[in-house]
């Protein structure tokens, strides 16, 4: 499985208009050395026919806890039979992460401000997990789904899919 490293995701080409952007981005998967486990649209094994909806991570190391990429405010902490425990981020910009699979309930309320890089929770199983990972999702302001990967290395793809809602999506959640 591919590792996530500024290579791996194009930032070493970056324009430096956009570098900081996307340092900013990538600093808490880069950081962490973080390794791909489950790639989005991927099918087979425990995915569904109509392909994985998210990213699915695992540190490289020991360090389990889970930081948002860039600032914004939490709008959904909650548990769903797919997801098990999970969060949304809404970032200035529009976007929506998602983060499930967590070992506990977040601590953040709902409506509480979260700043980049900090920590909103710890890698878990709970849910439809194989193991102790991160599932991640983004979403536009719309709620398209993106290719995470895309996202992460800094470009801002066509939407490739409607959002689900959580119960539609809990079971292809792994």
């Amino acid at each position: 499985p591919p590792s996530l490293t500024r290579t791996s995701l194009g930032a070493e080409n970056i324009s430096s208009t956009a570098e900081k952007e996307v340092r900013s981005i990538l600093a808490p998967f880069l950081d962490g050395g973080y390794r791909v486990t489950g790639e989005y649209g991927r099918t087979g094994g425990p995915y569904p026919s109509t392909g994985h909806i998210g990213l699915d991570l695992v540190p490289t190391g020991t360090d389990y806890d889970i930081e948002v990429p860039l600032e914004g405010e939490i709008i959904e902490n909650a548990y769903s039979e797919g997801y098990g425990n999970y969060v949304k981020v809404r970032h200035p910009d529009g976007t929506v992460t998602l983060y499930a699979h967590m070992a506990a309930p977040s601590p953040f309320a709902v409506g509480t401000h979260v700043d980049a890089r900090q920590e909103i929770g710890v890698m878990g199983d709970s849910g439809h997990a194989i193991g102790r990972h991160l599932h991640f999702e983004v979403f536009d302001a719309q709620g398209n789904r993106y290719d995470p990967m895309l996202w992460l290395g800094g470009e801002a793809p066509a939407a490739t899919s409607a959002a689900p809602q959580p119960s539609e999506s809990a079971p292809d959640a792994t």
